[in-house]
């Protein structure tokens, strides 16, 4: 799975979705509660990612700006990637 940090606007939900259908069973998409996103990164909305089951890597698509609704609906940001823990 190659990945490119180009910005372009979408949400993370939309990106968890297009790499599953994409890639299939090479990806399990993951979601981070409302409550447990804002209390590590402040945003109250549910947050999706995924990860690649054969390099373990997590992907997730996001922005370093603070996003208060509707702005986490649809938002300039880029897909990263990380090693899982």
């Amino acid at each position: 799975m190659n990945e490119t940090e180009k910005t372009y606007y979408s949400n993370c939900f939309i990106e968890a979705v297009k790499a599953k259908i994409k890639y299939g069973r090479k990806v399990t998409i993951k979601c981070v509660s409302a409550f447990e996103n804002h209390k590590n990164y402040k945003v109250f909305c549910p947050h999706f990612y995924w990860i690649d089951n054969q390099t373990h890597k997590r992907y997730s698509f996001h922005t370093d700006a603070v996003l208060h609704f509707p702005q986490w609906l649809f938002f300039k940001g880029a897909v990263k990637q990380q090693k899982t823990r």
